[in-house]
């Protein structure tokens, strides 16, 4: 969630409302911010105030709908101004009218949610050179809510990498030909794919060397026989908030 507001007590309201329902909040306090920081987070909500120095909410509004950067972010407007025509016209997915009503606002982000293209979520490559595990870790994670992408070796890991940009790879080591460790360095030797996080799924016994190396190159290791749904998914959410907080540290 973005939350544009340039009053300090509604936008901790706001803050403080959201974060406890479950969302993760970013917020900007003037136009040019919000602007900035939509582009760069790509967030999945816009709370949007009209009533902003320098730069109009429906200025922005107007602004972020005709950027194909963020056009399809969809945007909330809550304002004292009661014009919900503007906020129609120029594509707002909702507007409520302050005092907004805890309620109120949770509903029309519900009715966001329901709406929202699932292509949204987290894309993690599932890497492994047997199908059953493959199918396994993808029904998982698919589950939750994250949109898997399978791969059945090392060759077509760096392929669909390239061509599909995942925001996580779960990478088994012991493949033939073109193993995990060939994917990691091939991974961190491209500018394009060297900050993509690596979670390793192995059943070897790494040697010490091996620990030093992943150390180096990978987010995280996981041993084969001793994964569950619940480990899985936790490291999971874990890579996608550090995704969040990397993008609110580098706007």
């Amino acid at each position: 969630m973005l939350i544009v507001e340039d009053d300090e007590m509604a936008r901790e309201l706001l803050t403080i409302t959201l974060s406890e329902a479950g969302y993760r909040v970013a917020s900007a306090s003037s136009g040019k911010e919000a602007l900035l920081l939509a582009r760069k987070l790509k967030p999945s909500v816009i709370t949007l105030d009209i009533m902003l120095p320098g730069i109009s909410g429906w200025d922005i509004l107007k602004d972020l709908k005709k950027d194909s950067m963020t056009a399809g972010i969809p945007i909330l407007v809550i304002s004292m101004d009661d014009d919900k025509n503007c906020s129609i016209l120029w594509g707002a997915f909702d507007h409520l009218i302050k005092p907004v009503e805890k309620e109120r606002l949770l509903s029309s982000l519900q009715k966001i949610k329901r709406t929202t293209d699932a292509n949204s979520s987290l894309r993690v490559l599932v890497v492994d050179d047997e199908p059953t595990v493959v199918e396994l870790l993808s029904s998982i994670i698919e589950q939750e809510g994250y949109e898997p992408i399978c791969a059945y070796g090392g060759k077509e890991a760096m392929d669909k990498t390239i061509d599909s940009r995942p925001d996580a790879i779960l990478l088994d080591l012991m493949m033939p030909k073109f193993t995990g460790y060939d994917v990691i360095k091939a991974l961190k030797e491209n500018p394009e794919t060297i900050d993509i996080p690596i979670i390793v799924c192995t059943a070897k016994d790494l040697s010490f060397e091996d620990k030093e190396l992943l150390n180096r190159n990978v987010s995280y290791v996981m041993q084969k026989g001793r994964i569950n749904r619940e480990t899985l998914l936790n490291v999971l959410h874990r890579v996608e908030d550090r995704k969040f907080k990397d993008k609110l540290a580098n706007p």
